[in-house]
């Protein structure tokens, strides 16, 4: 959350050799201004834009995966709060700022006063609705799922917390911890080395890298680990 895209495209121009680098000090300084996002690729294979969008690509696959894996430590860094609910409405695809969620959502709670909603069946749901008139009503914080509509209690005023995130922009820094840099690298290596084919054995490291970094997010917390890239 610290690192810079600009950083990033520091690191991917140098291993594509697309930074000037005839003597040391020239490369440092190629590599430092590029750092800062004052260099632009020297290569005519690969355009600026295109790392830029590779890189891009890369980070929000890393937050997809986190995402998607509703046991991963890191998943509550992109949660997101749904608008107010109504009984009866349809499960939202996006947040209040119209941030697509992404994967199963976290939990729900009251907006008033911040308290969780426990799920129950529906029919004990449908109950406790009918018993709202009734001289012994009661407002259990509870809710039910069905099909892709939520009910509620009255008085709950609900709205639903899960993660979410859409592509990024190419400003600023990188939205997921810092420690997934060299896979955002090395994802953003694996989306330009094969054009026209010609890079393919230099690709494979980075694959294999970043095969690595998405199977440790998908099998974290499992028994039996998922397939990585590579085996699918």
């Amino acid at each position: 959350m610290a690192v810079s895209f600009a950083s990033i495209q520091a690191d991917v121009l140098s291993l594509l050799n697309a930074l000037t680098a005839t003597t040391a000090a020239t490369a440092e300084t190629a590599y430092t201004n590029a750092a800062a996002g004052t260099v632009a690729s020297l290569s005519t294979d690969w355009p600026v834009t295109m790392i830029q969008e590779s890189i891009l690509d890369s980070e929000y696959q890393v937050i997809y995966e986190i995402c998607l894996n509703p046991i991963h430590p890191e998943r509550s860094d992109f949660n997101k709060t749904s608008s107010t609910l109504a009984t009866g409405a349809v499960l939202p695809s996006t947040a209040s700022d119209s941030t697509p969620f992404l994967g199963t959502f976290s939990y729900v709670k009251n907006n008033t006063n911040g308290n969780l909603l426990t799920e129950r069946p529906l029919q004990i749901v449908k109950y406790a609705i009918e018993n709202t008139n009734s001289m012994f009503a009661l407002t259990p914080a509870i809710y039910a799922i069905t099909g892709n509509t939520i009910h509620f209690t009255s008085g709950n005023a609900p709205v639903i917390v899960g993660p979410g995130a859409a592509r990024a922009t190419w400003t600023g820094n990188v939205r997921c911890r810092d420690h997934w840099r060299p896979a955002i690298v090395a994802g953003a290596m694996v989306r330009l080395l094969p054009k026209e084919g010609a890079w393919l054995e230099a690709m494979a490291p980075h694959a294999q890298l970043w095969a690595d970094f998405i199977g440790q997010i998908r099998n974290y917390g499992l028994a039996v680990a998922k397939p990585t890239p590579s085996q699918t």
